[in-house]
């Protein structure tokens, strides 16, 4: 957990230097890029991966940014 939390926190400053656009803006598909999340989201479901980030950028400026986890309730973080 403290890796991805540790990512989470780089990519969030590191994002501030980047501009978020839509990523059409940078010749990007949203419908396309929607896939990654979809994969993403169905690996962690399946226990394949215990989470992720993902960052797409192009031309300086980030098209797509994601997190991916499963909360477990049942056992609380101290």
């Amino acid at each position: 957990m403290g890796i991805v939390f540790l990512l989470v926190l780089t990519v969030s400053a590191f994002s501030h230097e980047l501009p978020m656009v839509e990523p059409e803006a940078v010749g990007l598909s949203t419908e396309r890029l929607s896939r990654i999340d979809k994969v993403m989201e169905m690996h962690v479901a399946q226990q394949k991966i215990a989470g992720g980030v993902t960052l797409l950028a192009r031309h300086g400026k980030i098209a797509h940014l994601g997190a991916y986890r499963k909360f477990r309730i049942e056992s609380p973080i101290l």
